[in-house]
């Protein structure tokens, strides 16, 4: 059952024709972000921008006059360090964030080669035992990393579909079933009056009845 949903979702998602493509790749992140940044923007344009705008206007307008022109000379002047030197180390801060970045994207390139080579290995496999999917799964690391996560929550889904149905089938079974077998085995009690005494069933009156304490003491009043 499990097998058969996620073929039946793998067909939905590439179409039953024409060359298969991936399922999911890390376009679905780009294109979320995408579409969030333009709903923000089109909402912020159409009901926020022309308030924002006449507000921050309105604010320099007030302030300006009591601000002086050169706002980091003023403060350098009063600190005490040449304005010159906060503009040097300002550009030297910016060209290290710059370095830096181009080495992070030069070991991330690095680093992903071998993973790409991983993946590809992994996914050929995948290929040669599955060939009418070739091309679904994707063979670099992040593409393949959003497509085992989405994969897993699917596969998550669908076994907790199935243990609910197999909870609620066994709660049918043991009710319908089991509670019923006992109830049928139960003893159904008799209602009415109780059952008469072993004595008076063999047809001898029980020693304390009121007939014989009667006959005796006639017998006494006789003699």
């Amino acid at each position: 059952m499990l097998r058969a949903a996620t073929l039946a979702l793998v067909f939905a998602c590439t179409g039953a024709a024409g060359a298969k493509k991936p399922i999911v790749t890390t376009d679905i992140i780009y294109g979320t972000g995408e579409l969030i940044y333009d709903v923000y923007g089109t909402i912020y344009n159409k009901f926020a921008a022309e308030h924002v705008s006449k507000g921050s206007a309105a604010i320099q307008s007030a302030i300006a006059p009591h601000l002086p022109k050169d706002i980091l000379g003023e403060v350098c002047s009063k600190v005490g360090v040449p304005k010159s030197e906060v503009l040097s180390k300002i550009k030297a801060a910016q060209d290290t964030y710059v370095q830096a970045k181009v080495f992070v994207t030069e070991k991330v390139a690095l680093a992903e080669a071998p993973l790409n080579s991983a993946v590809k290995f992994v996914v050929d496999h995948f290929e040669a035992f599955l060939p009418a999917y070739k091309g679904v799964v994707p063979k670099t690391i992040g593409d393949f990393t959003v497509f085992a996560i989405y994969i897993a929550f699917v596969l998550y889904v669908l076994v907790k579909i199935i243990l609910f149905a197999l909870r609620f089938a066994f709660g049918i079974f043991w009710f319908v079933f089991l509670c019923g077998c006992c109830r049928r085995g139960r003893p159904v009690k008799a209602e009415g009056k109780p059952a008469p005494k072993k004595a008076a069933a063999n047809g001898k009156a029980p020693t304390n009845s009121p007939a014989p304490k009667a006959a005796a003491d006639a017998k006494k009043k006789a003699k």
